[in-house]
C-alpha cells in the first residue's frame, strides 16, 4: 500500500510526520541551549536543582562552616551558583561570611571562593570533576599556590558507588611535585559531603578533614519532590527518613508515595534504617542488601521473587524480626482474623500492640493487600522510633564488685569469672564459646572498635552504666543509689543496632531516671573544663582582656563553678586591672586535671568528693593534684584545689633527658622539634612550631619585657605576625632556665642533638 493514500481524518500520516518532525526543530531552535544541555550533561545532577539549600560542614573541634544557595542563573552557556556562607568557630564564637561559587560547563564543575579562614583547598579556583564522569578518569589543572606560585594537580576519580540510587564520586588531587593532596567524596544531587587535605610541617605531614552534617543540611526536605505535598498525612514520616538517608525519590524528582513498594525496595529501606548503606549491584541492584539482610538474620532465604511488592504480613514480620521480640499468642481482633496464617498472627498481634502498623477502618487487616511507599515510610519511622524506646528482654544477672575502683559489673548468671585483674574481669560462658572481658572505662582508647569480646564498663549520667555484647545483643545494665535505694535496669536490644547507632546509648540512658546527687569523673571534667575556660581568656597584643574589663565579672562567673573566696583568688593572681581595663598577667597556667590520666573519685560523704590525680613532671618530679567537690543547692562546686608535690629537681642538676621529656618528648614525632632562645643571659627551650585546629604557630623568639614573658610568633590565621604572650597562644611547652649545666644537651628538629 503507498503510504501516501493512507489517510487518518482528512490529513496523510506522512504530513502528520512531518509536521511532527517540524514541531521538534522548532522547539529545539525555541529552548534555550542550556535547558537542553541540562538534561543531557551528568554535571546538573551533581548539586542541588533549586535555591535555598543549605550545607553545614563540621570539620575539627573548632571550627566548620555552612553554605545556602542565594541564586543560580545562566550565563554564556554556563549555569553558576551563587552561595554565601560563613566559617565559624566555636572557640571565640567569631563568624567569617564568604563567597563561594560553582560554575558548570559542558565539561567541567568549578569551584571558586576567596576565603582563607574556610578549611578547605588552598587553591582559590578548583575543577571538582570533570567529564566523562568514569572511575580512573584523570585530567590535569594549573592552580595558584597562596604564594602566588604555579602548582599542576594531578586529579583522578579513584571511586564511584551508589547511596540510594545517588552516585558518590571520590576524587584525589595531587600535586605532581609534592606529597600535598585533597581527596572529596561528592555526591549527586548535594555536591561535597566529605573533603580531606594533608598539610605540612617541616616534614612531617598531617591531615584536617570536614564532612557534612546530614541532619543540618537540605532543603525543607519535601521541596526537592515534585509530587509530595508538605500538609500530607505521610509528610512527616517520609521527611524523617529523607534526613536520615534512609529512603530516596527517583532521578525524574519524584517521590511516587502511592506506588506499591516491592520486596527488594523494603528490606533495603531496613538495612538503611540499622544505619548501613550497600553497593548496588551489577546483576540486580539489591543483591548486597539481601546478602546483609540475611547476616543480619532479618529474612531467610523464603522469597522466591524480589522485585514483587511486598505483603502486609510479610513486612511485619521483618519489621518484629529486627526488634528481636518474640510474638503474642492467641487470636487478632481484626475480622478476618481467620484469614491470617498461624506463621504471621502472632507477629502481627505484637506488630499492633506496640503500634507499629495497624488495621483498615473497617476493623480489618488484609495480610495479603501491598503496602505503598507511603505506607512504608510510616511503618519504619515507626519502627525507628520503638527501637529506641523498647527494652526486650530481662535476663538474671549476678555482681562483680571492684572496691579499688569503686564500681559494680552485672552480668549474666550464665557467665563464670576467668580470672580479675586491676581494672576489669575476664569471663567465659558455660559453653566455652567466647571470653568475654569488663575493661575500666580508662582504659579504652577507641569505643569505635568495639567487638564482640570486648565489654566496657561506662559511666555516665551521674549513674554507672554496664554494656556489653552477648551473642547478637547488647546488654545495658544500669546502677546506682538513690533515697538510700538501689537500683539496677537492664535492657538488651540486637547488636547491630549499636554498631553503626551509638545514639542508641543516649537514648536508653535518658529512659532512666538517674540519681540527682551522682559525681563522676565525668564530672569533675566539665569542671575542670568550665575553669579553664574562664582562667584563660583572650586577649589583645598588650595583654589586654578582650571579653571583660573588670576582675568582678569574671569572679562572678567563676563563683559559678568554685567557693566566691577560691575564685577571687585565682582572679587576683591572673588578672590586673587598670585604666577601665582589665588585662592578663602572664605566668604559669593552674595545674590541670589530664582526661586520659587515671583520676580517682573519694566519696567522703553524700554531699563532697574528692578527685585525686597523681602525675610526674621532670622539673618538680612527683606530685599529686587533689580538687574537693562540694553539693550546694544541687548543684556541684569546686570547693578547693592543692598541688602536693613528693620530691623536688633542681634546675642545675637536671639531665638532658628529663628536659625534653618536660618539653613534651612523646609528641616529638608529630611536630617539628625545639628551638633554643637565648635573650639578657636567660635561657628558653620551646616547641619551634606547632600544628593547631588547621594552622600553625611558630615561635621566632622570646622576651622579657618590663618583667613580663613576651613570645613572637607568626602564624598563618587569623592574623600574621601578631606578639602574644605565653598564656594566650595555644599550650606550648615553654621552659624558663636561669641556671643550666654547661654540658646539657637538648633535642632539636627530630632526633638532633644540640650542646648548649
Amino acid at each position: 500500500m503507498d503510504i501516501t493514500s493512507m489517510k487518518t481524518g482528512g490529513v496523510s500520516l506522512f504530513n502528520k510526520r512531518l509536521s511532527l518532525i517540524f514541531l521538534i526543530i522548532i522547539i529545539s531552535v525555541i529552548l534555550p541551549t542550556n535547558v537542553c544541555a541540562e538534561n543531557q550533561n551528568p554535571l546538573f545532577n551533581i548539586l542541588p536543582g533549586s535555591k535555598d539549600f543549605k550545607w553545614t560542614y563540621k570539620g575539627l573541634a573548632e571550627y566548620g562552616h555552612e553554605m545556602i544557595i542565594e541564586n543560580k542563573l545562566s550565563e554564556n552557556d554556563q549555569t553558576i551558583y551563587k552561595i554565601k556562607g560563613k566559617v565559624y568557630n566555636l572557640k571565640d564564637s567569631k563568624d567569617y561570611p564568604f563567597e563561594l561559587s560553582y560554575t558548570i560547563t559542558d565539561e567541567s564543575l568549578i569551584q571558586d571562593k576567596k576565603e582563607e579562614n574556610m578549611m578547605d583547598s588552598k587553591f582559590d579556583k578548583l575543577i571538582l570533576l570533570k567529564l566523562p564522569l568514569k572511575e580512573g578518569n584523570t585530567w590535569q589543572q594549573k592552580v595558584l599556590n597562596p604564594s602566588e606560585k604555579n602548582t599542576t594537580l594531578k586529579s583522578t576519580i579513584i571511586d564511584i558507588t551508589s547511596v540510594n540510587n545517588k552516585n558518590v564520586y571520590t576524587v584525589k588531587y595531587e600535586d605532581i611535585n609534592s606529597k600535598y593532596y585533597e581527596i572529596r567524596k561528592i555526591k549527586e544531587n548535594i555536591g561535597v559531603i566529605y573533603f580531606e587535605k594533608n598539610i605540612q610541617n617541616n616534614n612531617n605531614y598531617y591531615n584536617v578533614n570536614y564532612s557534612l552534617d546530614k541532619k543540618n543540611s537540605g532543603y525543607t526536605t519535601l521541596k526537592e519532590f515534585t509530587d509530595l505535598k508538605s500538609n500530607s498525612w505521610y509528610s512527616e514520616y517520609v521527611s524523617k527518613l529523607i534526613k536520615l538517608d534512609v529512603i530516596s525519590g527517583y532521578p525524574d524528582n519524584t517521590f511516587r508515595p502511592n506506588q506499591d513498594i516491592s520486596v527488594a525496595e523494603f528490606i533495603k529501606l531496613m538495612v538503611n534504617s540499622l544505619g548501613f548503606q550497600e553497593k548496588s549491584s551489577k546483576l540486580n541492584w539489591y543483591d548486597n542488601y539481601i546478602l546483609k539482610a540475611k547476616k543480619l538474620n532479618l529474612i531467610t532465604d523464603g522469597f522466591y521473587n524480589y522485585e514483587r511488592p511486598i505483603l502486609r504480613k510479610e513486612a511485619t514480620k521483618i519489621l518484629l524480626t529486627a526488634l528481636n521480640v518474640d510474638g503474642l499468642k492467641g487470636k487478632t481482633e481484626f475480622k478476618d482474623d481467620s484469614k491470617i496464617s498461624q506463621k504471621f498472627k502472632p507477629l502481627i498481634k505484637k506488630a499492633v500492640e506496640l503500634k507499629i502498623i495497624k488495621g483498615y477502618t473497617d476493623k480489618t487487616f488484609k495480610p495479603n493487600n501491598t503496602i505503598s511507599r507511603a505506607e512504608a515510610s510510616k511503618i519504619i519511622s515507626i519502627f525507628l522510633k520503638r527501637r529506641n524506646e523498647y527494652a526486650i528482654s530481662k535476663t538474671n544477672w549476678n555482681t562483680y564488685t571492684n572496691k579499688r575502683f569503686d564500681y559494680e559489673i552485672k552480668y549474666p548468671s550464665t557467665w563464670n569469672i576467668k580470672n580479675k585483674f586491676e581494672d576489669g574481669i575476664t569471663f567465659y560462658d558455660n559453653k566455652n564459646i567466647k571470653i568475654k572481658t569488663f575493661v575500666g572505662e580508662n582504659n579504652i582508647t577507641n569505643k569505635n572498635n568495639l567487638n564482640e569480646d570486648t565489654l566496657i564498663l561506662d559511666t555516665k549520667e551521674q549513674a554507672k552504666l554496664i554494656w556489653g555484647i552477648i551473642k547478637n545483643k547488647v546488654h545495658f545494665n544500669m546502677i546506682f543509689e538513690k533515697n538510700n535505694k538501689k537500683y539496677n535496669f537492664v535492657s538488651e536490644i540486637p547488636y547491630y543496632y549499636f554498631l553503626q547507632n551509638k545514639s542508641i546509648l543516649s537514648n536508653i540512658m535518658k529512659s532512666f531516671e538517674a540519681p540527682i546527687n551522682g559525681f563522676n569523673k565525668i564530672k569533675a571534667l566539665k569542671l575542670e573544663q568550665e575553669f579553664k575556660s574562664i582562667v584563660l581568656q583572650d586577649t589583645d597584643s598588650n595583654q589586654k582582656v578582650i571579653n571583660y574589663n573588670n576582675k568582678m565579672n569574671l569572679i562572678n562567673k567563676l563563683s559559678k563553678v568554685m567557693k566566691k573566696d577560691l575564685a577571687k583568688k585565682y582572679i587576683n593572681n591572673y588578672f590586673k586591672e587598670n585604666d577601665n581595663n582589665l588585662y592578663l598577667i602572664p605566668k604559669d597556667s593552674p595545674t590541670w586535671l589530664i582526661e586520659n590520666k587515671k583520676i580517682y573519685i573519694k566519696q567522703l560523704n553524700e554531699k563532697n568528693y574528692k578527685a585525686i590525680q597523681y602525675n610526674k613532671n621532670s622539673l618538680i618530679g612527683d606530685y599529686e593534684l587533689v580538687i574537693n567537690y562540694k553539693l550546694i543547692n544541687d548543684k556541684w562546686i569546686i570547693e578547693n584545689r592543692e598541688v602536693n608535690l613528693f620530691k623536688q629537681k633542681s634546675y642545675e642538676n637536671i639531665t638532658k633527658n628529663d628536659l625534653a621529656n618536660t618539653i613534651d618528648i612523646e609528641k616529638l614525632k608529630k611536630h617539628s622539634g625545639y628551638k633554643v632562645f637565648r635573650e639578657n643571659n636567660i635561657i628558653f627551650i620551646g616547641l619551634g612550631k606547632r600544628n593547631t585546629s588547621g594552622y600553625s604557630i611558630n615561635i621566632t623568639s622570646v622576651k622579657e619585657v618590663d618583667s613580663t614573658l613576651k613570645i613572637k610568633t607568626t602564624e598563618n590565621t587569623p592574623k600574621k605576625d601578631t606578639l602574644v604572650s605565653q598564656v594566650v597562644t595555644y599550650p606550648y611547652t615553654l621552659i624558663r632556665l636561669n641556671n643550666i649545666p654547661k654540658n646539657i644537651q637538648i633535642m632539636l628538629d627530630g632526633n638532633k642533638l644540640k650542646k648548649l
